[in-house]
C-alpha cells in the first residue's frame, strides 16, 4: 500500500499524540503477530507439500511393485498353463498309445479265441485224460510232438 505525501504527513502528525502511537504500536505488533503466523502456514504448508509427495511417491513405488508382482505371477500362471498344456498333450498320446495297445490286444485275443474254436471243432473238447495225453506229449522246448506230426500229416492230405 502506498501512502500519499499527505497521509504521510497526517500520519507524522498524528503519530505525536500518544493516543495514536498507543494504536500504531498495537497495528505494528498486528502486523508482525500477522506476518509471523503467514510465515508459519506457509512452513506448514511446505511440511504438508512435502509430505504429500512423499505420500505420491510411497504410493507410486508401491503401485510399481505391485504391477512387477503381478507381471511376475502372469508370467508364472502362464508357465504353469503351458506345462498343464504338455502334461495334457502327454498324457492324451499315452492314453492313445495304450487304446491302441488295448485294440490290438484285443485283436490278437480275438484271433486265438477263433484258433481255439478251430482247434476244438478239429479235435473236439479235451477231457482230464486227453489232457494228460496233451501235457505228456510236449517236447522240452514246449512244442508238440505227437500232434505236430498229426497237424503236419492232415495238412499234407
Amino acid at each position: 500500500m502506498e501512502f500519499a505525501p499527505q497521509d504521510s504527513m497526517d500520519m507524522n502528525a498524528s503519530s505525536n499524540d500518544p493516543e495514536n502511537f498507543s494504536i500504531m504500536n498495537q497495528l505494528r505488533k498486528k502486523i508482525r503477530l500477522d506476518g509471523k503466523s503467514l510465515l508459519a502456514l506457509y512452513m506448514e504448508l511446505d511440511e504438508e507439500k512435502s509430505a504429500s509427495e512423499v505420500a505420491a511417491n510411497n504410493a507410486m513405488a508401491m503401485i510399481t511393485r505391485l504391477q512387477a508382482e503381478k507381471a511376475a505371477v502372469q508370467m508364472e500362471a502362464m508357465q504353469y498353463q503351458r506345462m498343464m498344456e504338455e502334461q495334457t498333450e502327454y498324457d492324451q498320446e499315452a492314453l492313445q498309445e495304450t487304446n491302441d495297445l488295448l485294440d490290438e490286444r484285443e485283436h490278437e485275443l480275438n484271433i486265438l479265441e477263433a484258433e481255439l474254436e478251430v482247434y476244438r471243432k478239429r479235435f473236439g473238447c479235451l477231457k482230464e485224460d486227453d489232457y494228460q495225453l496233451f501235457k505228456d506229449d510236449i517236447l522240452p522246448d514246449n512244442t508238440l510232438a505227437g500232434y505236430a506230426q498229426n497237424d503236419h500229416q492232415e495238412t499234407l492230405e
